[in-house]
């Protein structure tokens, strides 16, 4: 059986400030504690089970050893089939067991892969925000720039214009 090492996923901190991303990231971090706190439990219980395989194959090996001896003591046979129907109950539970916590890893692990769906998603909308806000800054710019052009022609205009009235009236001080 390997050797089972708990990886976090990394530090919890990153670009986002506190917000649904990072509490998002939080419970993808403690689905993985889950995650691994269940399968050493799995380690552990696969282990059990194989130490009461083991003494059920001595249990059965020495019943098989006192049925073949010709002087059978009934007592020490009674004795060892309860054993044996004691240790065949422990297997069936912890079967069970095991089964149950497997179930609770694959739980975990579709409730992790839907977190890490959400934050992407949540991702991607902060990203599109943006790029939209971005657009939005550019199009404002652009106006603006476009209004400062037209005032920047029309005083411009003025001034021509005033210059020409004022030329005109210099010319008919002049002649006058």
């Amino acid at each position: 059986m390997p050797i089972l090492l708990y990886q976090p996923m990394g530090t919890l901190q990153g670009p986002w400030p506190p917000g649904p991303t990072y509490e998002i990231k939080v419970h993808v971090e403690h689905a993985h504690v889950q995650q691994f706190v269940q399968l050493i439990t799995v380690h552990d219980k696969d282990l059990e089970l194989r130490a009461v395989n083991l003494k059920l194959d001595q249990v059965e090996a020495e019943l098989q050893d006192l049925n073949s001896q010709e002087s059978k003591d009934e007592a020490s046979l009674a004795k060892m089939k309860k054993q044996l129907r004691d240790m065949e109950a422990k297997i069936k539970d912890q079967e069970e067991e095991l089964d149950e916590q497997a179930g609770t890893i694959q739980i975990l692990e579709q409730a992790k892969l839907r977190l890490e769906m959400e934050m992407e998603r949540l991702r991607q909308t902060h990203f599109k925000e943006v790029e939209s806000k971005d657009d939005e800054v550019e199009e404002i710019r652009q106006s603006c720039s476009k209004k400062v052009r037209e005032i920047i022609v029309f005083i411009f205009n003025n001034i021509i214009s005033c210059l020409r009235v004022g030329g005109n009236l210099l010319l008919v001080a002049r002649e006058g």
